[in-house]
């Protein structure tokens, strides 16, 4: 007999103050075997504008190959269980955020793994989301146009390099046809690269963001 109980849990996020007045706030959703710690530096080069990066990290560890404690947003194995409380524990980070800072225009940025992670969350957030970074991830298939609804008015900017070997331009493309299937705005940016953000990704981010700030 499986019986379920929910429990207490210390969780991590990091963020990265601007030298500028916090105007906007960037989520920022890490892939699989990452640390939040980590990967919030690959967004240094907004240091300097008004845009306060938060980067929570996943709360299920694991060692990689090379014996380095990593996290991961979720596997097979509860699925379900695995996404609400990774759905309660952004937003709880989330409310943090906003009552320190204020309430801001939301942007949010899923890499990898965080791509399906960012859009279950954005389907239960208080908050929406004005511009959506997708980089070389999946969709969640179970997407429907009902729970799109939750972010029918944000840009979503799909980025896929053209030598990834986790995700095929295939296989992008397939993500794609699923988004306009769903009647969302899609920019869909190719970029010679493999897995990664790339330089384009950034550029993007700091033309779209800096420019409206």
């Amino acid at each position: 007999m499986k019986k379920s109980i929910q429990i207490s849990r210390t969780a991590h996020y990091y963020y990265q103050k601007p030298e500028l007045e916090v105007d906007k706030v960037l989520f920022i959703l890490h892939g699989y075997a990452q640390l939040a710690s980590d990967f919030i530096q690959e967004f240094e080069f907004l240091k300097s504008t008004s845009i306060l990066v938060v980067a929570p990290e996943a709360i299920s560890k694991f060692y990689n190959k090379k014996h380095q404690p990593v996290a991961n947003w979720m596997t097979s194995h509860k699925r379900e269980d695995e996404i609400k409380d990774y759905v309660n524990y952004l937003n709880s980070v989330e409310r943090n955020i906003f009552k320190e800072f204020g309430t801001k225009e939301k942007l949010v940025l899923g890499y990898s793994q965080g791509v399906s992670t960012l859009f279950r969350w954005l389907i239960h957030s208080n908050y929406k989301a004005s511009q959506i970074y997708a980089c070389s991830g999946s969709i969640p298939p179970e997407l429907t146009t009902d729970d799109t609804k939750a972010f029918q008015k944000s840009r979503i900017n799909y980025y896929y390099g053209d030598n990834d070997g986790l995700l095929s331009v295939k296989a992008a493309i397939k993500q794609i046809d699923f988004l306009n299937s769903l009647l969302l705005d899609v920019n869909a940016v190719p970029f010679k690269g493999r897995h990664e953000i790339s330089d384009i990704t950034k550029s993007d981010i700091s033309k779209q963001l800096i420019k409206a700030t």
